[in-house]
């Protein structure tokens, strides 16, 4: 047969197919089955019972389609080409090396840190929002409160009204300066500026009169006070001759050639007004005078050792009070950290480290041959300790007045 009639014949035997539908199959597989179901084997009927079943599900949605063709496929056992493992893939039964072994170990090692990290992250910020949440919650005030509240505004915008001032005087502001620099010390003085005679020549003066006008001036002065101490030479009643000088301590402490005036407003540009010492000292200096940094460091630290007993209430005061707030950082002091890397290399320049030990409690304070390195943390030394335990009883804490720069 030639390659031209299998082509026909072909033709033609598409041609006599008949199309059948889902339908009519359906009915024709049932109506059969009613017929001839009785004598027929179980495995049979159970492949028509798919079959069935089958084309019941072609006739679905394209999406129902698509999902029963994929459990299909699962059921039979067949695998898409996309999802099939490439040839150089393992076989089960090879069992992995070593090495193997020990990434899967690194890796799910790796995973279980993170996954506690991020438990860890969640809870802490879960946390932090129920405590937020707990700070915004709404206090309600009883009928008590709110009618108290609105008695006290009445009675205060009252006192208002008369100029009464704050409800409590001990609230009131300071009007009078507590010592002189903290509020500028104004000096009055007249001067009458009169018009000239150049001006009047040629004309009759009518009236005479004058306006008040103000001019503000400032300057930093310097006084000089000259002292003529008195001294006595008189003879007591044993007939011994002795000298006695008047005091000065009212003009300012003894060995110092500065007033009291002097060091309190000093102390006061300095610690309140942050001008630095050096600064000061060249604003003092004169040509009959010179100052130093280092001469206003050691007037300081005489001023500081005078107000020692304020200090010293201050921290009673603070220590045996029902409520004490305060405020820490654990912030890192690099001087701190150098320090600690110098004493590692063996490093123990004392000028860079004098150690608080000498006035580290009250009991080293007290020791006599301790007292010339640093006399103002000596004093202070006799009422708080410099150095405090650890909670634990391990050792002491390491104090930050380790790494100040202490003269001789």
């Amino acid at each position: 047969m030639s390659k031209k009639s299998k082509k026909k014949n072909k033709t033609n035997t598409k041609s006599k197919k008949i199309k059948f539908t889902a339908e009519q199959v359906q009915g024709d597989v049932n109506s059969w089955l009613e017929a001839n179901g009785a004598g027929l084997p179980d495995t049979v009927k159970f492949a028509l019972s798919q079959y069935l079943e089958m084309s019941d599900k072609l006739q679905l949605s394209k999406t129902q389609m698509t999902s029963f063709l994929v459990q299909l496929r699962k059921s039979l056992g067949i695998t898409p080409s996309s999802e099939k493992r490439s040839s150089s893939a393992k076989k089960k039964n090879e069992k992995p090396s070593p090495e193997e072994l020990a990434a899967k170990r690194g890796d799910h090692t790796r995973l279980e840190d993170w996954h506690k990290d991020q438990a860890k992250k969640h809870k802490r910020k879960a946390k932090n929002i129920e405590d937020r949440l707990k700070k915004l919650e709404e206090i309600e005030l009883t009928s008590e409160e709110i009618e108290e509240n609105r008695k006290e505004s009445q009675e205060y915008h009252g006192r208002l009204n008369l100029g009464d001032g704050a409800i409590n005087p001990s609230l009131e502001s300071v009007n009078e300066s507590f010592m002189e620099g903290i509020t500028p010390v104004v000096v009055a003085s007249e001067v009458k500026v009169k018009v000239s005679e150049e001006q009047i020549a040629g004309r009759e003066v009518v009236d005479r009169f004058s306006d008040a006008r103000e001019r503000f001036d400032f300057s930093l002065v310097v006084r000089k006070n000259l002292l003529d101490v008195e001294k006595l030479v008189v003879k007591d009643h044993d007939g011994e001759k002795i000298v006695l000088s008047a005091s000065t301590n009212e003009f300012g402490p003894a060995g110092y050639s500065v007033t009291w005036g002097f060091l309190s407003n000093a102390a006061i540009m300095v610690s309140q007004y942050a001008i630095p010492l050096n600064r000061l000292a060249n604003m003092l200096s004169s040509s009959e005078k010179k100052f130093t940094s280092s001469m206003l460091a050691k007037h300081f630290q005489f001023v500081a050792s005078q107000l020692l007993p304020i200090y010293i209430q201050l921290f009673r005061d603070l220590s045996t009070s029902d409520i004490l707030c305060g405020d820490d950082t654990s912030c890192r002091v690099t001087e701190v950290k150098k320090h600690f890397k110098k004493v590692s290399e063996g490093d123990r320049d004392t000028t860079t480290l004098p150690p608080s030990g000498h006035y580290a409690s009250p009991e080293e304070s007290e020791k006599s041959e301790n007292r010339p390195k640093n006399p103002l943390g000596v004093a202070i030394g006799k009422h708080l300790d410099f150095v405090s335990p650890y909670k634990s009883g391990v050792g002491a804490k390491t104090p930050l007045s380790n790494y100040n720069r202490v003269g001789p």
